[in-house]
């Protein structure tokens, strides 16, 4: 069988795949062995990893090498750490040349020119599809990138990302504290870095609340009880900042703490909601950066389960 007969379905498996192609899908299209050999030995492609070529025809891009990397990897593999962060056009890696790849433990691979990073933890949400290859979600990316990079260029890169929306700082923050039961590295760096940047100073008490009482106001709800008393009172007479007493039995709670001082109170806090939730209270918890960010937002979603809570 002559080459041309595969000519088509190989165009649009190299074009797809940026240059790069494996041997294996090569042999899939119904190509022999001989047949792949005699056209590496005619320049048609040349070898780049063990049982992946590249396509000399098409641009040496960055991402014709992370194809070639994802192929030699297999598809347990991930673009991680730098390349992902180029990836996702995250500043200061725009030109990052290695090339940074994750796959679980247990599965060695040592490629030329590829750093291979070996994680354990890296679920299906961290994954996103890029053109066909598998990337880690840019929230994910910065977690990773904690574990080899100092915390300046680290502060860079997140406060880069918040400000281009690229991660969002809550999301970022739940990561954050899921990962750190596992004791992951580079964890106390990145809750350096968010504890700096999240809010900056710890606004005034009564600037928080206002303006929670403003995106309340402003989505149409009534007025709710400021400063009552916590239901049950089991854990002593602190007062929550709104309770809604008109039957939907929602509590709003205003947090102006940084994210650090936040993240290591969540105890004591799922402590407080788990006791109003017992007396059929449900607690939400509006933010500083939640409520500066988008209040209308804010309010929408306030007024949405207090219509829930009401229907019953």
């Amino acid at each position: 069988m002559r080459m041309g007969v595969f000519e088509p379905a190989i165009s649009r498996l190299s074009l797809a795949q940026a240059g790069g192609i494996g041997r294996g899908q090569l042999a899939d299209l119904g190509m022999s062995r001989s047949m792949i050999d005699r056209a590496v030995a005619d320049g048609r492609w040349k070898p780049r990893h063990s049982g992946v070529l590249i396509d000399d025809s098409r641009p040496a891009t960055y991402e014709r090498e992370l194809w070639a990397a994802f192929l030699a990897l297999g598809p347990k593999s991930l673009v991680g750490f730098d390349s992902a962060a180029r990836t996702h056009g995250l500043r200061t890696f725009e030109r990052a040349e290695m090339v940074r790849m994750a796959r679980p433990h247990g599965l060695r691979g040592r490629l030329d020119g590829v750093v291979v990073h070996q994680i354990g933890d890296h679920a299906p949400e961290h994954v996103v599809d890029i053109g066909g290859l598998p990337v880690t979600t840019p929230a994910r990316t910065v977690v990773d990138l904690a574990m080899i990079h100092s915390i300046p260029r680290l502060k860079l890169v997140v406060e880069d990302a918040l400000a281009r929306s690229i991660v969002d700082l809550g999301a970022m923050s739940d990561l954050v504290v899921a990962l750190r039961r596992r004791g992951k590295p580079g964890i106390t760096k990145l809750t350096i870095v968010l504890d700096e940047l999240a809010s900056g100073d710890v606004p005034p008490e009564s600037l928080l609340e206002r303006k929670v009482l403003d995106a309340i106001r402003g989505a149409g709800l009534p007025e709710p009880a400021f400063q009552a008393g916590l239901p049950g009172r089991a854990l002593g007479p602190r007062l929550v900042d709104f309770a809604f007493l008109d039957g939907s039995k929602l509590i709003v709670e205003a947090d102006g703490r940084r994210w650090h001082a936040r993240n290591q109170a969540m105890s004591r806090d799922r402590e407080r909601d788990l006791q109003a939730a017992r007396l059929g209270w449900q607690t939400l918890r509006v933010t500083w950066e939640m409520v500066m960010g988008d209040p209308v937002q804010v309010g929408r979603d306030v007024a949405a389960v207090h219509t829930l809570r009401l229907r019953g």
